[in-house]
């Protein structure tokens, strides 16, 4: 009996262990996932291919020798549609206002888990 008590005290700590590490690791993806989200680094990256897909739409209508009216409509509906892209480019993003880290900036207090670290 003694044997299969301190063997579950083992399995206890490997446990406890285990959830500091994943809460520790959790905290550090969280970090690297909230810096991507502040520096907007997918929207930018959209922004920057539509711009160049733009550029190589006006490069190719540009080199037609004769563009008929469909073309220069697609060629409208491209670049019109590149300002709807940019304003909501502009007008989404995060809140400034708020700590960019709210759950880094907790205080822990008397009632938190042993397991946080």
């Amino acid at each position: 009996m003694s044997q299969e008590k301190m063997d579950l005290d083992e399995d206890i700590v490997e446990v406890v262990e285990d959830a500091k590490l994943i809460n520790r690791l959790r905290g550090w993806n969280l970090l690297v996932a909230e810096a991507i989200d502040a520096w907007r680094v997918v929207p930018r990256l959209l922004v920057a291919s539509y711009a160049y897909a733009c550029w190589r739409v006006i490069e190719w209508y540009m080199q037609l020798a004769a563009p008929t009216t469909q073309q220069a409509a697609l060629v409208t509906t491209v670049i019109g549609a590149a300002a709807v892209i940019i304003g909501v480019y502009t007008n989404t993003g995060r809140d400034w206002s708020k700590p960019i880290v709210p759950w880094f900036t907790k205080k822990k207090d008397a009632t938190s888990s042993n397991i946080q670290s």
